[in-house]
């Protein structure tokens, strides 16, 4: 049953494939080529090489070396269109949102780079099963190194996602998820057949590759059967210039919002539902006047004057512990933001939607911004007596206020109540 060209093996290669042939045909029958033109090309060659590689093993007047052959190349080829299936991915998540899209395409195509380096370093040192045939160990390899580069760009994927806590697109959400599967099974098999293990046990991980493949294809059928319409915004062209006291003002407006929509739910005349109950204590807020002395440089630079080199070190760490307290707390709040900005983006009111549409990209911005502050502050502990970890850091939030300021004025036009020690600002 488990054996080479038994009636399993011969299903879990052919079924599949032909899924994926009737997934091309149904993208084509919906016209959804032009927002999966890579994916359609993924399914079409899969089936042609599939098609090729079947045809090649069955018959017996062909020699084996051309099935070797026929797959190395092939693999090449897969390994292309699954980059540019994958970088179709990314650029659906955070194509939408100015402020991240080009620092996700830069962090895909550096990411990309490593990988390739970390797989061509597992494929050297991957040892050789079959020394006197050289296509079969060089095919494992490839596919060795390929599970590599894409778990490794999908992982790169999701975790950014999550981190800048972003919605997919359910249906690119289903195709990421399916080669997640494929490309981490096949890492493991392949790595167990490039090292020589299991010599006894190959048509096993042979047909489990083929079944997680088979998986994957039924996986992809659902998400695009039950499409979802698909949320897409233009990116902005430009972020407004303001201050971080009017984006740490209006959380406070957001806060204050939040806690009149809870009192006039619990009401009996309230007509709004009750929000969430842990969102307002998500909002963090911020003491900007002690943000402001940890971010100045001339502090620094008084400091540095008047004590010495030790008590300076010791109390620069100490301050730089501080402000990166400050920056998590920052992006928390912008990650809260974002939350908030996308669940108001169906919004019917087009005035209300493209204020949160702003709000989204401006956190994204801070959010973005808060990790690279924290890479300096942490550059700045290593080396205290370096001025890497004094910049002005409240000068990259300057441009995040405006559209949270808009959204707490459309939630609620009263003044805000003030519940921070940070001064109001103008």
């Amino acid at each position: 049953m488990f054996e080479a060209h038994s009636y399993l093996w011969h299903y879990l290669w052919v079924a599949p494939n032909l899924l994926s042939a009737l997934l091309a045909v149904m993208l084509w029958k919906r016209d959804l080529l032009g927002q999966f033109r890579t994916f359609f090309l993924y399914a079409c060659y899969n089936t042609m090489q599939w098609a090729v590689l079947y045809t090649i093993d069955l018959s017996e007047s062909t020699p084996p070396v051309y099935y070797w052959v026929a797959l190395c190349v092939g693999l090449v080829v897969e390994c292309i269109i699954l980059f540019l299936l994958v970088s179709d991915i990314a650029a659906d998540v955070f194509g939408s949102y100015a402020a991240i899209a080009h620092f996700g395409r830069l962090l895909i195509r550096w990411g990309c780079g490593v990988l390739l380096l970390v797989a061509t370093v597992v494929m050297a040192l991957a040892g050789e099963e079959n020394p006197a045939a050289q296509l079969i160990p060089a095919s494992h390899k490839l596919q060795l190194g390929m599970s590599v580069v894409v778990t490794g760009l999908l992982l790169l994927l999701f975790g950014m996602a999550a981190y800048f806590h972003l919605r997919w697109d359910h249906r690119f959400f289903g195709i990421a998820f399916g080669l997640g599967i494929i490309a981490s099974v096949h890492l493991a098999t392949w790595a167990i057949m490039a090292n020589g293990k299991m010599p006894s046990h190959r048509p096993w991980l042979d047909m489990f590759n083929m079944a997680t493949f088979h998986v994957a294809v039924l996986l992809w059928l659902y998400y695009l059967l039950v499409p979802k319409p698909a949320r897409v915004h233009p990116p902005l062209a430009s972020l407004p210039d303001n201050a971080l006291t009017a984006w740490n003002r209006e959380l406070e407006r957001f806060l204050h919002t939040r806690k009149m929509a809870g009192r006039a739910a619990a009401s009996p005349r309230g007509a709004r539902p009750l929000p969430d109950a842990g969102a307002a204590k998500r909002i963090e807020l911020l003491d900007l006047q002690a943000f402001r002395n940890l971010a100045d440089p001339a502090e620094d630079t008084y400091l540095r004057q008047r004590l010495p080199a030790a008590e300076f070190r010791r109390l620069r760490r100490m301050r730089l512990r501080a402000m990166a307290a400050y920056v998590k707390a920052a992006g928390r709040n912008a990650a809260f933001l974002i939350e908030v900005g996308q669940g108001a983006l169906a919004n019917a009111d087009p005035i209300a939607a493209e204020v949160a549409r702003e709000l989204v990209n401006q956190a994204l911005w801070l959010r973005r911004n808060a990790v690279l502050a924290q890479l300096k502050i942490y550059a700045g502990l290593a080396w205290p007596l370096s001025p890497l970890g004094a910049f002005p850091i409240l000068d990259g939030y300057q441009q995040l206020s405006h559209a949270a300021m808009l959204l707490g004025r459309i939630q609620d036009p009263s003044p805000p109540v003030r519940i921070s020690s940070g001064p109001a600002g103008p």
